[in-house]
């Protein structure tokens, strides 16, 4: 008994000192920032004007002391927030449509993402080269060695949106060279490329989305892909049980779940075994915040809002993700808190009919590619009407009725989906939904919420 109580002291003082080590790195970090900001950026100086704070006050200010932003506020003032005046969005929006090659460089010197989309709101993130190196080098040193198969590269494989500057793409065309050897899927190629090209590249390491990485599991379950990675890491949307399940029947990989977004490239991870999803608390301050702005506990759900740290290019000081986490309790990885559950990113996928009558769906980031390929939209909205009819809502300052169409037809012609129908409405704005206050993505009002 007394031992057991030795132990346990012995680990809790050793969690006490490295919280203690990682708030006051932090705290460098923030203040750092935060006078940056300052200096740099008109919206951040304007933003904490207004809430009272003089430059004086800098340095004894705490986060919970300044206002929470979010994409849309920070996208509407992207001019104004950016530290480099290199930097502007229309400059950044016309770049990314016309050129779109996630492995350029704007200006040869910063790293620009959009975002999925998923959120209804379009948006990017830039930052340096250096910082881009820097989140990079931050995560690997979290990470078990690469494996050195044999005499040549690690070989990785990627399945994900291929086209336009995603933030997983951007580094999948990033990853060293003279370590990996990468092929990369694009989620839309046909099945049998999906198929194929893996069959014969063979990958030691498999990358995605949670989804899309389900996705091959199913086939590899099937006797169609046969391959066996040893290591998988998937991010961008919600891995649930069930997706879990599979991909460990399908290989019985080491598993490493990633909590990411453009707007920061590693937020959190778990590796196989774990119960959550450890912060990487030197790239970020993630606060889970209840409704009155408040730290939650461990085991309770609130919001995420983010400060990223390492990027200091666009600032996202007290960011709000529009994700909803359970907070976990702190360990030695992460002695501030964990992430238990991240509650609320799962987007539902849009119901298709295909040809012979049967029931399909679409993926959010599939539907995220009109980002791509259908310029200047500014927000969207999918609408299950009934099983084979959708309505698409759109915002922009043009008329794109007929690309969408054509975008959307191409989507359910790849699918298979030919007993689908839709019409596209062009709209002032999209209303947020009632419950939750926030844009949603898809909406199926003709299924109840246990469907």
């Amino acid at each position: 008994m007394s031992t057991t109580s030795g132990s346990t002291t012995i680990v809790g003082n050793a969690i006490e000192q490295r919280r203690a080590a990682v708030l006051r790195r932090q705290r460098d970090s923030f203040l750092a920032l935060l006078r940056h900001a300052w200096k740099k950026s008109r919206f951040y100086r304007d933003l904490y004007s207004a809430a009272g704070i003089k430059e004086r006050d800098l340095a004894a200010v705490e986060l919970e002391d300044l206002p929470i932003i979010d994409k849309k506020l920070l996208m509407d003032n992207f001019d104004e927030a950016i530290t480099d005046p290199r930097l502007r969005k229309s400059d950044l929006d016309r770049w990314v449509s016309e050129v779109g090659d996630p492995g350029l460089n704007y200006l040869d010197a910063f790293v620009v993402c959009r975002s999925s989309g998923c959120s209804g709101v379009d948006g990017f993130s830039a930052c340096t080269i250096r910082e881009w190196q820097l989140a990079s080098t931050a995560m690997a040193t979290r990470l078990p060695a690469t494996v050195n198969h044999g005499t040549g590269k690690t070989k990785a494989a990627f399945y994900l949106l291929a086209n336009g500057n995603f933030a997983g793409v951007s580094g999948a065309v990033r990853m060293p060279e003279s370590i990996y050897d990468v092929r990369i899927l694009s989620i839309l190629d046909a099945e049998e490329t999906v198929i194929d090209r893996p069959n014969e590249f063979q990958p030691h390491q498999l990358h995605g989305y949670a989804s899309s990485v389900h996705e091959l599991s199913r086939l590899a379950v099937m006797g169609q892909l046969q391959i066996s990675p040893k290591r998988i890491f998937v991010s961008g949307d919600k891995l649930t049980e069930e997706m879990e399940r599979q991909i460990h029947q399908a290989w019985a990989p080491q598993l490493i779940d990633s909590y990411s977004a453009s707007e920061s490239r590693f937020i959190a991870f778990k590796q196989s075994g774990e119960s959550a999803m450890n912060i990487i608390d030197e790239l970020n301050i993630l606060e889970i915040l209840d409704s009155a702005h408040r730290q939650v506990g461990t085991n309770e759900c609130g919001r995420a809002v983010l400060t990223n740290l390492y990027s200091a290019t666009l600032p996202l000081i007290r960011y709000e993700m529009g994700d909803n986490l359970v907070c976990g309790a702190p360990n030695l990885a992460s002695p501030i808190k964990t992430i238990k559950e991240i509650s609320g990113r799962l987007v539902d996928a849009l119901p298709v009919t295909l040809g012979n009558g049967s029931e399909d769906a679409i993926p959010p980031l599939v539907l995220a590619s009109f980002y791509v390929y259908v310029p200047r939209l500014e927000k969207m909205q999918f609408v299950s009407l009934r099983e084979d009819q959708v309505r698409i809502n759109y915002v922009s300052a043009e008329n794109l009725n007929g690309s969408i169409q054509s975008e959307f037809q191409r989507l359910l012609d790849r699918v298979g989906a030919t007993r689908t129908t839709f019409e596209v409405c062009r709209a002032a704005e999209i209303d947020p939904g009632p419950q939750t206050g926030k844009h949603t993505f898809v909406v199926i009002p003709h299924r109840s919420p246990s469907t």
